[in-house]
């Protein structure tokens, strides 16, 4: 049984571990990778977006791969870009797809 004393300890040992790996991730992103992404999706309304982006939620989530922190993390990142409109409706997917 863990003594109380050290759980704490543990705890933000387990949170410095999972901060780095979220860092990871998103070092991974290639600008030449998002404008591939942006081009193959140019064509899309916003309906088809958002049942793509569903689906592949749907998908991450079976495969046990969705990540909310990933996705506040994502989320306090743009949110500096954006102006309130274009914050409204991340909200809005955000809500949809957790």
């Amino acid at each position: 049984m863990r003594e109380l004393k050290n759980f704490n300890q543990t705890k933000k040992v387990d949170e410095k571990k999972e901060n780095i790996n979220i860092e990871k991730s998103t070092e991974k992103i290639d600008e030449n990778d998002v404008k591939r992404m942006i081009d193959e999706r140019s064509g899309k309304s916003e309906e088809e977006l958002l049942d793509e982006l569903k689906s592949k939620v749907n998908e991450s989530k079976s495969q046990g791969k969705f990540n909310d922190k990933e996705l506040n993390n994502f989320k306090k990142t743009v949110l500096p870009f954006l102006n309130e409109e274009q914050k409204s409706k991340l909200d809005e997917i955000i809500k949809l797809i957790t």
